[in-house]
């Protein structure tokens, strides 16, 4: 989480895919829209860091574009949340 504490102490401000993850983690983030490119890049933060717990999502739609990339939006499952089927 970044603040303006932080800021003062020289901190970077969480971007991409940390960001992600502190909004995530605050309960605070109800779509998610992706791009998914077609090869390995080998290492880099993950976007559902371990130890985040398991959230419900359900994708809501999804395009393959011609080179390759799909898109990806996908939203929290708030009746899988609520134990509702």
């Amino acid at each position: 989480r970044w603040s303006p504490a932080a800021r003062k102490r020289g901190y970077p401000r969480p971007r991409g895919a940390r960001l992600a993850q502190s909004l995530a983690g605050l309960n605070a983030v109800d779509e998610y829209r992706l791009l998914a490119y077609p090869f390995v890049a080998g290492s880099g933060c993950r976007l559902f860091a371990n130890g985040t717990g398991l959230v419900p999502l359900a994708m809501v739609r999804s395009q393959t574009f011609s080179h390759g990339v799909a898109g990806l939006v996908y939203r929290r499952d708030r009746n899988a949340e609520e134990g509702q089927p």
